[in-house]
């Protein structure tokens, strides 16, 4: 199989077990190994990376209330869609674990949600300037 190259230097494109060398890239963390049933390998390091979806997920959030600050939401909201963008890029890779494309999702929901209500909210203030404001 070319899956079970024994390599000793543990990048992101391979992690090895150390019983057998197969490898376990995109297997949850404490999973034994499905060629040899060895449980020492404890985490595989590629399950620990959700980054991008948490920081999607964060921006998307705060991109909600900042509604109220105008282009400072759409910006958060545009940086949110861009994190899910690429958490979903290295979740589909085997770079992250799965879980990353529901937090990017959630993120890239949250994100639209923040740049629609940030759009809305100009466009009121816009209009009350120009309804009320500009008449005096």
């Amino acid at each position: 199989m070319t899956d079970t190259i024994v390599s000793e230097k543990q990048t992101p494109e391979f992690y090895g077990c150390s019983h057998c060398g197969h490898n376990l890239i995109g297997l949850p963390a404490g999973t034994p190994c499905p060629e040899c049933d060895s449980l020492s390998i404890v985490n595989n390091p590629a399950n620990d990376r959700c980054g991008k979806a948490v920081a999607s997920l964060t921006l998307g959030v705060l991109s909600i209330p900042s509604a109220l600050f105008l282009v400072f939401g759409i910006l958060l909201g545009l940086f949110a869609l861009s994190y899910a963008r690429k958490a979903r890029k290295q979740a589909l890779a085997g770079h992250a674990p799965l879980i990353s494309l529901n937090i990017a999702r959630a993120g890239k929901t949250l994100g639209w949600i923040g740049i629609t209500l940030n759009l809305l909210t100009t466009a009121f203030i816009a209009w009350v300037f120009v309804r009320f404001v500009s008449n005096y």
